[in-house]
């Protein structure tokens, strides 16, 4: 079997927006260090994401020195890494609610300007704890604003797979993944369980059950059927598709491109 090792690592500040390609990144234990750590809500404050707005994927992300700015159109907003205002909000994504900062005014009216509805951009407070289902937890481990796990893994070989059954292949971008790896077995990553990465240690929590964001062209924001149809037909069980692997840290500090990657135990059974 070649060496595994990471080929990418990438970070979604703003849950929804495009997502930043890095050569090392902050491990945290809610996930890498500014990911998903930001997310737009609407009046009610329940979250918004590519499901009901494609042209997120529109809104390009780029790290600045005090942050990170989005570009969309002819137009870019900087967001500060610190928090922007005292203002706190409820929020919900998902089944969980929870506190979250507001930040200012004129980020909240780019962004409803552009997306045609009144939107708020919040922030994670450093003191909210959203805890991961219950059903996987073991220590009480908390996730970012992502949907449910801290990271999300998926090999090479998978995506060359699948895109073997496509009739248009579809680059990694449509699946957001935080780290993707070279070698191995196509969907090796199902039946990892412990894991080290560099020097940092994972668990491997469950596969990743994919839903209709990945049929969205992450460069015009288009949908369409594909590849959730064509997975449909090969990694389907009951009601849900899967494609990648969900991972939480258990020690460490920091990855990088090019680090090795070793499966010190495996699943018995995949879940």
């Amino acid at each position: 079997m070649s060496n595994l090792s990471v080929k990418g690592i990438y970070c979604y500040p703003i849950k929804g927006c495009s997502g930043i390609s890095l050569e090392k990144a902050e491990l945290q234990m809610e996930g890498l260090k500014l990911d998903r750590r930001w997310m737009l809500v609407d009046d009610t404050g329940n979250f918004i994401s590519q499901r009901s707005h494609s042209e997120l994927a529109l809104m390009k992300t780029e790290i600045t020195t005090d942050g990170f700015k989005i570009i969309y159109k002819d137009s870019e907003i900087q967001v500060s890494g610190e928090m922007s205002t005292e203002e706190s909000v409820s929020v919900t994504v998902w089944d969980d609610t929870v506190e979250a900062t507001l930040e200012n005014p004129e980020i909240n009216k780019w962004f409803s300007d552009h997306l045609n509805q009144n939107i708020r951009l919040v922030q994670m407070t450093r003191d909210t704890k959203r805890l991961i289902s219950p059903n996987h937890a073991r220590n009480g481990e908390t996730v970012s604003f992502a949907d449910g796990y801290p990271y999300l893994i998926i090999g090479e070989n998978s995506l060359k797979d699948l895109n073997e059954r496509l009739d248009k292949p579809v680059p990694m971008n449509r699946f957001r993944p935080n780290i993707v790896f070279s070698g191995g077995e196509a969907y090796e990553e199902d039946a990892w369980d412990a894991v080290t990465i560099g020097g940092s240690k994972f668990r491997g929590v469950k596969r990743c059950a994919r839903c209709q964001v990945i049929t969205i062209d992450q460069e015009s924001s288009m949908m369409s059927k594909e590849p959730l149809k064509t997975l449909s037909t090969y990694r389907r069980e009951g009601n849900k598709v899967f494609f990648g692997q969900n991972l939480m840290l258990l020690e460490g500090s920091e990855i990088a491109l090019g680090d090795l990657i070793s499966v010190d135990k495996r699943k018995t059974e995949l879940i």
